[in-house]
């Protein structure tokens, strides 16, 4: 038996869409935000916001996210927006 899901159309490996769905819950208990935006896609629109870069001493936790997803990923945030 193949483990699959599937996200915006397409085919994940399993375990991939366990850490959205984890990603997307944990984002839902920010208050106001969109519970079906995962919180690269939230980095990503802050991101974009401040013209590319998010300032370390205003937003240390969505900066650090970033930095760490950038070294895994280079681009994933702004990819994810919409996502």
């Amino acid at each position: 038996m193949k483990f699959i899901a599937h996200h915006n159309g397409k085919e994940i490996p399993y375990w991939l869409g366990i850490l959205i769905a984890l990603d997307q819950f944990a984002g839902a208990f920010i208050p106001g935000a969109d519970v079906d935006e995962t919180i690269s896609s939230r980095i990503g629109r802050r991101k974009k916001k401040m013209g590319g870069k998010i300032p370390f001493w205003r937003h240390p936790l969505a900066a650090s996210i970033d930095y760490f997803l950038e070294k895994i990923d280079p681009g994933h945030s702004i990819d994810a927006i919409g996502s």
